[in-house]
């Protein structure tokens, strides 16, 4: 048995279930005025099958598509607001994959307390429902990077990001940017060493511990730094790492005491985005908000799109603007003047910690000795002018960005 094609609709066509619904209230309006109407020459008229327009009106038929609504799991609003996430996802400059559009669909039948994975086709046939949203592919991953330097993507984004401040009245105390940086809690850097004229090949030992973690870092355009968001490698996580952030944190005069929480591999999931947006980057920019609405400039990290991440930030006036894909390294200001300094720092203090070559094992204590030690001198006012002077983004100067060497070969 071969499926029925439905024939293309070129601009401006209606469809045959707009044409019915036309032909309907001809109908009715006709019977209303001249109390007959001919159900034959309304669909002569409007080109539809007589039968369908006499079992629509006669006996109440369905039509194809309402019949298929009845069926699907998510309802007809459910589906409008994903269109609506998807729609909102892309003016922030981070359209939906297919597989967070799954996410997000999978999450709204949890919700209701259908657990039960959404088909392998429900994209394809949601997409159908959907005409003003459709999907297309991206460039492959080894040619991202260079393809992401092009002057017409770099200046289209920061028309994006000018007019997104212009459009809402965004003060300069309002503007962040949230960055994650992972790290290998004992890892050292390169260093000088002293070792005789023979030795053509010197080598050194590390401490051994090559466990991982991520820490997320947000900082203002006006240079406030919000407290820090430590994820580490964990099944449960233990009230003495908590206490002691706490304690480093208090002794170096910070008031917001800093998050820890765990993952199984160390990494930031939907999850745990969601949990910093709630109770790290609501609650202390809420603090000094000077306008009505906060710019978060983020690198779109698949991770932290979730719809209730969407919903909260639309209920709580939070506009999170993501960068193009691939292009942190120049318009990403934690990863332009910040995360470079810190991770210079942070090698140096675990080899000082590892006096003399000798060995030790740096544990998550240690690991919050060291990070809270060289945080402040990584993150101080004049790194973070800096970061946002070098991206272009302080006082809106993207030529900054495009004048650069890689991109001004482009113009070429």
């Amino acid at each position: 048995m071969t499926r029925r094609k439905i024939p293309k609709l070129r601009p401006g066509e209606l469809s045959q279930d707009e044409l019915i619904m036309l032909a309907i209230e001809d109908y009715n309006i006709e019977l209303t005025l001249k109390g007959r109407s001919s159900i034959r020459q309304h669909a002569k008229r409007r080109g539809i099958p007589y039968e369908t327009l006499r079992d629509r009106i006669s006996y109440g038929a369905k039509s194809r598509k309402n019949f298929a609504e009845a069926r699907q799991r998510l309802t007809v609003a459910e589906e409008e607001v994903l269109e609506e996430y998807c729609l909102q996802l892309e003016k922030w400059g981070s359209p939906a994959r297919i597989s967070q559009l799954r996410h997000m669909a999978e999450e709204l039948l949890r919700a209701k307390g259908d657990i039960q994975p959404i088909g392998k086709n429900w994209p394809a046939h949601f997409l159908r429902r959907h005409p003003t949203l459709k999907s297309v592919f991206v460039s492959p991953q080894d040619r991202n990077r260079q393809l992401s330097e092009d002057p017409d993507i770099i200046s289209h984004w920061f028309e994006l990001y000018y007019n997104t401040i212009q459009e809402h009245n965004i003060e300069p105390e309002d503007i962040y940017n949230m960055d994650e940086k992972g790290a290998a809690m004992g890892i050292t850097g390169e260093e000088r060493c002293i070792v005789s004229k023979s030795e053509k090949r010197p080598k050194t030992t590390q401490d051994g511990n090559r466990e991982w973690c991520t820490v997320l870092e947000c900082i203002s355009l006006k240079g406030k730094v919000l407290s820090p968001w430590i994820i580490f490698k964990a099944k449960l996580q233990k009230p003495e790492w908590t206490r002691k952030l706490r304690q480093l944190r208090a002794d170096a005069g910070e008031e917001e005491p800093g998050h820890i929480c765990v993952s199984d591999n160390g990494w930031t999931d939907s999850e745990l985005g969601l949990e910093w947006l709630e109770k790290c980057f609501g609650p202390e920019t809420s603090k000094d908000q000077k306008g009505e609405w906060r710019l978060l400039l983020w690198d779109g990290h698949s991770s932290y799109i979730s719809s209730v991440a969407i919903r909260y930030c639309l209920e709580n006036k939070i506009i999170p603007l993501c960068l193009p894909l691939y292009t942190t390294h120049l318009l990403q200001p934690c990863d332009v003047g910040l995360f470079g300094p810190e991770a210079t720092l942070y090698k140096h203090e675990i080899a000082r910690r590892c006096r003399l070559g000798a060995l030790v094992w740096i544990d998550k204590i240690q690991f919050l000795e060291a990070y809270c030690e060289i945080r402040p001198i990584a993150l101080c006012q004049k790194n973070i002018e800096s970061a946002w002077r070098e991206s272009g983004l302080y006082l809106f100067d993207p030529n900054v960005v495009l004048s650069r060497p890689e991109l001004q070969k482009k113009l070429l």
